[in-house]
C-alpha cells in the first residue's frame, strides 16, 4: 500500500492515492452488490416458475407474469 501511494511523477499528490483507493473500492463493492442482486432475483424467478408449474397459476391468469 505504501509503495502504491508514492507519487509516480514529481507533481503527483500522495493524498490523492487514498481517495483513488476509496473510489476503486466503492466501484468494486457496487459491482459485487449488483452481481448478488442479479443472482438473488434469478433464484427467486426460478422458484416462482417452479411454483407456477406446480400450481398452474399462469394457466388460469393470462397476464400473471406481466409487470404493471
Amino acid at each position: 500500500m505504501e509503495q502504491w501511494a508514492l507519487p509516480k511523477t514529481a507533481n503527483a499528490k500522495p493524498e490523492k492515492a487514498e481517495i483513488d483507493l476509496d473510489v476503486a473500492m466503492m466501484v468494486e463493492y457496487f459491482r459485487i452488490g449488483n452481481g448478488v442482486t442479479v443472482e438473488a432475483v434469478d433464484r427467486h424467478l426460478e422458484r416462482m416458475a417452479r411454483m407456477d408449474e406446480r400450481y398452474e397459476v399462469c394457466a388460469r391468469f393470462a397476464e400473471c407474469w406481466k409487470r404493471n
